[in-house]
């Protein structure tokens, strides 16, 4: 079995320090296999993931990192679009897929893209997850017959 978790931070470091505890908490007392958290954390891992405004508050990054390690959490890659949040003048990246490493480990295709902006300044984020194994076609066959 498998777990999903969905999201949505706080703005502040202080709102989002009872979101960490509880999914310290959930981990701690219910995770036993795979598991995925996603949405909109509204906080970064770090600086990196900030393009103007003002430097991201270090004790709100060290905080994420922390429950994420805490957690076993792991970023999921994601294509598409670099920052998930925009107020054109500011670009962040608040919207996420992070799993822990049963999770992974349990989907030959794993995918999470971000979608076009239409409607809000958060650009939508899809997660693809698939069993079905997608091995390329070798450079080379045989066949045994008889």
């Amino acid at each position: 079995m498998c777990m999903l978790t969905a999201v949505y931070g706080k703005t502040t470091t202080i709102g989002r320090r009872s979101l960490w505890n509880d999914l310290v908490q959930l981990h701690t007392s219910s995770v036993t296999g795979p598991w995925m958290v996603f949405g909109d954390f509204n906080c970064v891992l770090g600086a990196h993931e900030k393009r103007g405004g003002r430097v991201p508050n270090f004790t709100s990054c060290y905080e994420f990192q922390n429950m994420c390690t805490t957690c076993n959490l792991i970023d999921i890659d994601t294509t598409g679009l670099s920052y998930t949040w925009s107020n054109r003048r500011t670009n962040v990246r608040l919207d996420r897929a992070l799993g822990n490493f049963d999770w992974i480990d349990s989907w030959s295709s794993l995918e999470c893209s971000t979608l076009t902006r239409v409607a809000s300044d958060h650009c939508p984020i899809l997660i693809t997850c698939s069993m079905l194994a997608t091995k390329p076609n070798p450079p080379f066959g045989s066949r045994v017959c008889g």
